[in-house]
């Protein structure tokens, strides 16, 4: 039984995430701000209590991309920044 409830909570988030998905799919075009959209994606999906993967990502047709992830958790005042690693590139 508990791996039947486990099973539906995963299948509710996934069709959450994939609401999210399509809504900011929807927003994109040419001109259209990042902006918005990340926020016709977070309109779908945000709620205290829930955890959000906040990811910005620069690609270049030349030399390829980068991509910086936290998992931020949305907390009654704002947002808490669960495991925060640091993204500065230092010299090796």
């Amino acid at each position: 039984m508990a791996d039947e409830l486990r099973f539906a909570r995963l299948r509710q988030a996934r069709d959450l995430v994939a609401q999210a998905q399509a809504a900011a799919i929807a927003a994109v075009r040419p001109g259209a701000e990042a902006a918005a959209v990340d926020e016709a994606a977070r309109t779908v999906i945000r709620g205290a209590g829930m955890i959000h993967s906040v990811e910005p990502g620069v690609y270049h047709t030349s030399f390829g991309g980068i991509r910086i992830e936290d998992d931020v958790l949305v907390t009654e005042s704002g947002a808490e920044v669960l495991a925060p690693i640091s993204a500065h590139l230092g010299a090796s």
